[in-house]
């Protein structure tokens, strides 16, 4: 006689009703959600987001600082120029990135044994993007013959750029380090407040 799988029926009925019931099941109660935070994965979970939380709100207050000491700085016309090189640098970093850093924590996690190629690969193309982005940046800082200040704006940018393609942050989140993202995130953004 052979063995049959005790949740498999031959009638479509109750197949239908077994899965019925399965769905309306009641969700596990929120004590077993608290208590998964108390296994070691649990942990370096709440750790990894306490970080990411801690270091995200440092920043968010330091480019708010930033912002009302710049406010009171600059007149309107520099206020605005360093306004519109904050929004061109985030269209900027988007262009550089290429999306490549889903990718590299997809890659990463599918196979870690070829971490050296992934890092090269997406460094490599990171780095040319960047570069990419900043030259079309200073040639339309010449070519649309900016003010000076203007033009040191951009010359900024484009050095920002190449310096932010590289970034670790994939790697972070591939190894489950996200608190390190955030507290990288934190010491630029005092670093940034601290030159203001």
């Amino acid at each position: 006689m052979p063995k049959t799988n005790a949740t498999h029926t031959d009638n479509p009925h109750e197949e239908l009703s077994r899965r019925e019931n399965l769905a309306a099941a009641p969700s596990p109660p929120l004590s077993n959600f608290i208590r998964s935070y108390f296994t070691p994965a649990g942990k370096e979970a709440a750790w990894n987001l306490g970080g990411l939380i801690a270091g995200t709100v440092v920043s968010q207050v330091c480019g708010f600082v930033v912002i009302l000491l710049l406010t009171r700085a600059l007149d309107s016309r520099q206020f605005g120029i360093y306004a519109v090189a904050i929004n061109l640098y985030a269209y900027m970093v988007l262009f550089a990135n290429f999306g490549m850093e889903p990718i590299v924590v997809r890659e990463l996690h599918r196979r870690p044994g070829r971490c050296d190629q992934i890092t090269t690969a997406y460094l490599s193309i990171s780095l040319a993007a960047g570069l990419f982005v900043a030259a079309i940046t200073l040639m339309g800082s010449f070519v649309a013959e900016t003010a000076a200040d203007e033009a040191f704006v951009l010359v900024c940018l484009a050095l920002a750029i190449i310096t932010t393609c590289g970034r670790m942050t994939p790697f972070f989140d591939a190894l489950h380090r996200q608190s390190l993202t955030g507290l990288m995130s934190a010491i630029v953004d005092l670093f940034w407040l601290g030159t203001i």
